[in-house]
């Protein structure tokens, strides 16, 4: 998946967009750039690669290397991206820490009774 997002003129940015966290999640090799939410998921050189904005350069480098020239790190890079977008951005995490924090709230609200 490639998402070359750009930040518009009067910097309204989007989060992380759900495209790309799906495509992660199902082990597809992704490619953004540095804009919003996306830096946030994506790891360079680890979860996927990250280029800069407004850069086609390094776009088509990055296209390139992950077809052809650097094709076994871009598996591994997906599988990680998997790995780490199922441990910290599923429903299944997402209602852990939901859990804990009411917890949490419940023993500082029962603390001071």
């Amino acid at each position: 998946l490639v998402m070359p997002l750009v930040q518009p003129l009067d910097g309204d940015v989007d989060g992380v967009p759900g495209g790309l966290l799906q495509a992660m999640a199902m082990g597809v090799p992704v490619i953004c750039t540095s804009v919003g939410g996306m830096m946030e998921v994506v790891e360079d050189g680890v979860t996927g690669r990250v280029v800069g904005p407004r850069d086609p350069a390094a776009l088509a480098d990055a296209i390139e290397a992950s077809l052809l020239s650097e094709r076994e790190s871009t598996i591994q890079m997906a599988d990680e991206a998997r790995k780490r977008t199922l441990d910290t951005f599923s429903i299944h995490s997402h209602a852990e820490e939901l859990l804990c924090f009411w917890r949490s709230a419940l023993e500082k609200q029962q603390g001071t009774c």
